[in-house]
């Protein structure tokens, strides 16, 4: 990829690029390459693809924006991709790995919010809001190693996303795919030249073994002959039927999240007195087995007999606080606390809550 440019791809819906002072809208299935300075916006239930050299790719998720910063390599022996971006906005999930024996994972670092997400060599894992949640791998936030939580990622809704660079050796078919990718169009010739493919405004490298964003050129098994369309192909003395493509270890797509999140609440002072107005100060957390908590949002409430209101939370399911003030008519109740309840909503739109209650003495 000459000029260690990468290769954008709109999966799903419509993504917008701006590069070189000009605006292109790529819609499903166009492809782009984009490098240092590019702008890149993801709309709503769109989904795109950046592929950088040596087939490590990040997963951009709706309503997502990002800057493109500097793409360089360096090594002889083994070519070593590095990359930096900057998440203005949304949810991206990096898979590390490279996808060719010629090169090493790609070092990449994502400045999100006041945070460096960096990664050490081959890593699954999303970034959003200045977090990062990793699934396997090596990554650091700001100098601190990440805890490694072995499960699925998603963005956000619901739905499981496999890595998309894979390991060398893997050839997934459409399913195995974040979102089936396009089919290369047949040749007549049996062999394809180095830069068969490319962009047509960026010719190939012939220099740049491995490059697995040069579209168009199929992967090709030793010692098998190319088929003629329409002609099936042969093997004499073959009595065993041939292996289905199928890997043994696929499996089913998960189901979605369907788990409400866990809320933890908790409210000070624990005792007031009824009779005036009292400021009652709340915080907590929320958790979920699937989403960020940094993507859960909260709302809270309290009641205390026929009296009620809302309560004006800041934050989210990572950290939540706020306050309201209890009115002196609250004496006049006949309950002795008033309940605080808690309400988070997972990216699944599934809820979960917590309550706690704060003693009233009634004065007067």
């Amino acid at each position: 990829m000459p000029g260690d440019k990468a290769l954008l791809t709109a999966e799903r819906g419509r993504v917008i690029a701006t590069l070189d002072g000009r605006t292109v809208t790529l819609e499903e299935g166009d492809r782009l390459y984009v490098a240092e300075g590019s702008d890149i916006r993801v709309q709503t239930k769109s989904a795109g693809r950046l592929t950088f050299r040596g087939g490590a790719a990040l997963v951009l998720c709706g309503e997502t924006r990002t800057d493109v910063g500097p793409l360089w390599s360096t090594g002889r022996r083994q070519v070593e991709p590095h990359g930096k971006l900057t998440l203005d906005s949304g949810r991206v999930l990096a898979d590390t790995a490279s996808t060719s024996g010629a090169f090493a994972s790609l070092a990449l670092e994502i400045g999100s919010g006041a945070s460096r997400v960096v990664n050490d060599g081959p890593a699954w894992y999303s970034v959003t809001g200045g977090n990062a949640s990793v699934s396997d791998g090596k990554v650091n936030v700001d100098g601190t190693r990440q805890p490694i939580t072995n499960r699925p990622l998603t963005c956000g809704d619901g739905v499981v996303v496999r890595p998309p660079a894979g390991t060398p050796s893997d050839s997934p078919s459409p399913s195995e795919s974040l979102i089936p990718e396009e089919t290369p169009t047949p040749t007549p010739s049996p062999t394809a030249s180095p830069t068969e493919g490319d962009d047509p405004t960026n010719p190939g490298d012939p220099g740049d073994p491995g490059d697995p964003t040069t579209p168009g050129v199929p992967p090709t098994t030793p010692g098998v002959p190319p088929t003629t369309p329409g002609v099936p192909p042969t093997t004499p003395g073959r009595t065993t039927p041939p292996p289905t493509s199928a890997s043994p270890s696929e499996s089913p797509t998960p189901p979605r999240d369907t788990t409400g999140p866990t809320v933890s609440v908790a409210a000070t002072p624990r005792s007031v007195f009824c009779g005036s107005d009292e400021t009652i100060s709340v915080s907590g957390s929320a958790k979920d087995d699937v989403s960020d908590p940094g993507r859960i949002a909260v709302r809270g409430s309290w009641r205390m007999g026929e009296l009620s209101g809302q309560i004006d939370l800041a934050g989210n399911g990572a950290e939540f606080g706020g306050s309201f003030v209890l009115p002196a008519e609250a004496g006049r109740q006949n309950a002795s606390s008033v309940v605080i309840t808690v309400t988070a909503t997972d990216e699944a739109k599934n809820t979960g809550s917590g309550q706690t209650s704060v003693s009233c003495t009634i004065i007067g």
